[in-house]
């Protein structure tokens, strides 16, 4: 609970106080340099961001990769990583530990070479030659643009992809290729959902070419890194079937370019290796035998020299792939014997499968669509027929609205009751587009009552003597309509729990960026933990689990945590580490939200501040700064009790820009310092801003 503006007569302080959330004081990682590396190279990378001070240990949720801290600052850690050769490519969860909590980011292994940009190269005539394949690790400053020459040869098909909001890189990226003489030949801003470019371009002349990378509109910030994967190597737009059954041998058909140079595919980490049985420029056919044991989910599939590792699904059910020349229309629906897996491409606008089925007895099925979950573009819809071809369900999403605020999904999932007879179901793209790597695939099953537990979030720092609130979302599936109990284990001493909390069956209601009702696709409950005034501090791993019963059956599942989310986050779901991490510590008796950097145009600035006072806020706060440097003047603030706003106002005589840190004083008291604040005086006045919203 926080207040602002004018202060607040002191009899109201000790009960404002006492139920006064602390903000978040966790590390915050908003960038990291390089963000990957070759598996078996030892690299030194810097993470960036706030709250870093006295960190003191990094994790890996796989023994594969280690860290070693070699220097720590409040917004920056120098570490040195080793990556094991056998480590499995792909991004992986970097936990920051530090005494005050924990926070997670992501690393990549790689398993190519990779380099670093060069600058100057911010003209065409700048450009750094590059030769294939190649990786590299850049940063998009604010108006910055990369250039890369390199020599292509008629016909030749390369690719070009850049990884930067996949890894919560601070830049939107752009991908422009162009001709010598400058001319824009291929352009490319948003191909993933998480907005990263991608380009794939058959060169008609031989030449040579460059490729520029920048921000949209210009962005860019010194968190603005990408990792650049450009070359003539294999590029897979889809596996069909895009999944196997487990205990079966499955044949892979590979669409793509430049696919006759595979030669491996390895499922995960090792579980199993493929047999390339054939190749060719456009396609190879992979066999895989899937072990009986791999636990059901979803894995990458490591197509050797691929641009990127194939999603692929390990399943309990029977697999059926469809080309793209049959279910076309409803009289030629593919037959299908329930339960089974169909797998498709929507590959031309306006086109859509239909999947026959008979139903022998009264039942719930399911009929739901994976196209988000393993990463294609398609925004599937499922639509259920009777047999004298009348409409008889729908479903777009799972809820009715989909917002920003909270982690989309666009998948459908839909049970309907049915009674003995013929049916035919039909996928297609929400808005009848179609892309030669719009694949998806289509369960259609006897619906068994399920839930999925989440924790919102996979860390939290719990404060002596306070409580904490731990958010707990279930997903109902397969029809799944009865509560669901949560409870704590292995809780670190000193903290205690309720025996359980009961999540009820009504899904979550929010309010989106115009306080329009939204729907969650499932529901949301608290669950407090209580820290005793004396307990050690410490770092644990909180398990939760859930339980609940349904038709006779009863269910339970380990709770795992997810990632946090925020708006224009392009990660979500569940953490490579199921467990919540924990971090008891006393709570602060004062909390700076300061900004990391002040634009000073003309040497004249002013310091916004955000105060949480958890002292007893009976005193003013004088707010000065520590080491402004010579010719620079700083007005103290002195901020009332229960005020929660500070302007501190900068003038300064030198172009240097230069850091301050900014202490706070009640009665001589010490209660708390900021982290450094750049004032940049070398900053141009701000242009009018354009806000975007990406609800």
């Amino acid at each position: 609970m926080r207040y602002r503006g004018l202060g607040l007569p002191a009899l109201l302080l000790p009960a404002l106080l006492s139920a006064q959330q602390v903000p978040p004081i966790r590390p915050d990682i908003r960038g990291i340099t390089p963000h990957g590396a070759q598996r078996g190279a030892d690299v030194e990378i810097t993470i960036r961001g706030s709250n870093l001070q006295n960190s003191s240990e990094i994790r890996f949720a796989t023994a594969k990769l280690k860290a070693e801290i070699l220097n720590v600052e409040h917004n920056r850690v120098r570490a040195r990583v080793h990556l094991d050769p056998t480590a499995e490519p792909g991004r992986h969860d970097l936990r920051l530990v530090a005494p005050h909590g924990s926070t997670i980011a992501w690393f990549e292994v790689g398993a190519r070479a990779e380099s670093v940009e060069k600058e100057p190269n911010n003209e065409q005539s700048q450009a750094q030659s590059i030769e294939f394949p190649v990786l590299i690790n850049g940063t998009i400053r604010p108006g910055d643009y990369d250039h890369f020459k390199f020599r292509a040869r008629a016909g030749q098909t390369i690719t070009f992809d850049i990884a930067a909001k996949r890894f919560e890189s601070g830049v939107d990226s752009v991908l422009s290729l162009l001709d010598e003489n400058g001319v824009e030949i291929a352009y490319n801003d948003d191909y993933y959902w998480f907005k990263d470019p991608h380009l794939v371009h058959k060169f008609e002349n031989a030449g040579t070419y460059v490729l520029r990378v920048f921000g949209s509109g210009e962005s860019g910030s010194e968190n603005g890194d990408y990792r650049l994967t450009a070359g003539l190597m294999p590029q897979i737009d889809y596996a069909m079937p895009v999944g196997g059954q487990r205990g079966k041998t499955q044949e892979i058909q590979l669409s793509g370019f430049n696919l006759g140079a595979i030669d491996s595919a390895v499922l995960g980490e090792g579980i199993a290796t493929a047999q390339v049985v054939s190749r060719s420029d456009r396609a190879a056919i992979l066999r895989l035998t899937i072990p009986e044991n791999t636990p059901l989910g979803l894995y990458r599939l490591h197509v050797g020299g691929a641009t990127l590792p194939v999603p692929f699904v390990v399943s309990d059910l029977p697999q059926i792939a469809v080309t793209t020349e049959v279910a076309r229309r409803k009289q030629d629906a593919y037959p299908v014997t329930l339960p089974v897996v169909a797998n498709g491409v929507i590959d031309t606008p306006k086109a859509g499968h239909y999947f026959a089925f008979r139903v022998d007895e009264e039942q719930d099925v399911l009929l739901a669509v994976d196209a988000l979950r393993i990463n294609t573009h398609l925004d599937p819809i499922v639509v259920l027929y009777d047999a004298s071809g009348k409409r008889i369900a729908y479903q777009d999403d799972p809820t009715p609205t989909n917002s920003a605020k909270r982690p989309a999904n666009v998948d459908p999932h839909l049970v309907v009751h049915l009674k003995p007879g013929k049916y035919t179901a039909f996928v297609r793209d929400n808005s009848f587009r179609g892309d030669p790597a719009f694949a998806y695939r289509l369960t259609m099953k006897r619906a068994e009552p399920d839930f999925m537990p989440a924790i919102v979030g996979s860390d939290e720092t719990l404060f002596r003597g306070k409580e904490t609130i731990v958010t707990i979302r279930v997903r109902r599936v397969e029809g799944w309509n009865t509560p669901v109990e949560v409870w704590a284990e292995n809780l670190p001493e000193g903290v205690t729990a309720p025996s359980k909390v009961v999540v009820p069956t009504e899904p979550t209601h929010f309010k989106g960026t115009c306080a329009e009702d939204n729907i969650l696709d499932g529901t949301e409950v608290d669950f407090p933990l209580k820290v005793a005034a004396n307990a050690p501090f410490s770092v644990s791993r909180i398990k939760f689990r859930a339980r609940g019963a349904m038709n006779g059956r009863t269910v339970e599942h380990p709770v795992i945590a997810n990632y946090w989310w925020r708006n224009v986050q392009k990660i979500w779901g569940p953490a490579e580490t199921p467990e919540l991490y924990a971090t008891v510590i006393d709570p602060p008796e004062l909390v700076f939200e300061a900004p990391e950097r002040v634009p000073a145009p003309g040497g004249k600035a002013t310091v916004r501040l955000v105060i949480t006072r958890l002292d007893d806020g009976r005193a003013p706060l004088e707010i000065r700064a520590l080491n402004a440097p010579a010719g620079v003047m700083i007005e103290p603030a002195m901020v009332q009790p229960g005020a929660t706003l500070a302007d501190l106002k900068v003038t300064a005589t030198s172009e240097k820009p230069f850091s301050i840190v900014l202490e706070g004083r009640t009665a001589g008291k010490l209660l708390a310092k900021s982290h450094p604040i750049l004032i940049d005086t070398a900053a141009r006045a701000a242009a009018p801003q354009v806000i975007s919203d990406e609800n």
